[in-house]
């Protein structure tokens, strides 16, 4: 087998082993303990991928000390692992990796009873503007918001692209007062992006505080309310809870 015909027996393999890692992630939401089929899902795929991988590197790897092996396998696994965390377009983490960096984090807060604030975003009119200026713009838009929560100001623990226009971004140490003094200055920052990229873009959030006895879900399903209120009373503001 030559080089190339190698490198493309590589690629096609690898890329399986990414299509069953990101199963097995996708998968994580709809775990429960009274469903014990989704976390057999999981682990089968993200054995899968292993096997998958080790095979690539076996390969290409077989010649050398075997500390090497194992070395360049386990940096290859987390750099896949990583890469199946993240949206490819934002760089923020993706939805499963969200719920589970919130339920990490509520587990904590059960113990230490931090204040915990999540804002759920979601862009005005995002498939107009798609509809008028062209997907290139509409991924453009979406790449320079996820630059504004990734560097928002204050205790941020997690920034996260929760679907196609909508975001969710987690507050630890935050109080409800705390986190609208966030969302106004994120706003601001809306108006200097506005001017950026030539569009006006404006945002629906909603804030919502963590209370103990809250699921991830909950957390969620309360932001996601409030973001719905921005929503009907005309947009480009946010509402709490």
């Amino acid at each position: 087998i030559n080089k190339n015909e190698s490198r493309r027996f590589n690629k096609k393999v690898l890329l399986a082993a990414i299509a069953f890692k990101v199963l097995g992630e996708f998968v994580f939401i709809f775990e429960s303990t009274d469903n014990h089929i989704f976390v057999t899902i999981r682990y089968i795929s993200k054995y899968i991928s292993y096997v998958l991988l080790f095979l690539v590197f076996a390969r290409d790897l077989l010649q050398r000390p075997y500390e090497n092996i194992f070395r360049a396998f386990k940096e290859k696994e987390d750099e896949l692992t990583e890469l199946s965390r993240k949206d490819s377009l934002t760089g923020l983490y993706n939805h499963s990796t969200s719920y589970e960096i919130m339920r990490e984090i509520i587990k904590k807060n059960e113990i230490n009873k931090v204040d915990t604030c999540l804002l759920m975003i979601d862009i005005d009119d995002f498939k107009c503007i798609n509809d008028k200026y062209g997907h290139t713009k509409g991924d453009e838009i979406l790449f320079e918001i996820a630059n504004i929560f990734k560097n928002c100001e204050g205790p941020i623990k997690l920034a996260g692209r929760y679907g196609g226009d909508e975001f969710v971004v987690l507050f630890d140490n935050c109080n409800v007062e705390r986190a609208k003094k966030i969302t106004e200055r994120i706003f601001t920052k809306m108006e200097i992006l506005s001017d950026k990229v030539s569009v006006k873009v404006t945002l629906s959030i909603g804030i919502s505080e963590w209370k103990s006895g809250f699921t991830a879900k909950d957390l969620v399903n309360s932001a996601d309310y409030q973001m719905y209120e921005s929503k009907s009373i005309g947009k480009n503001t946010y509402s709490v809870k």
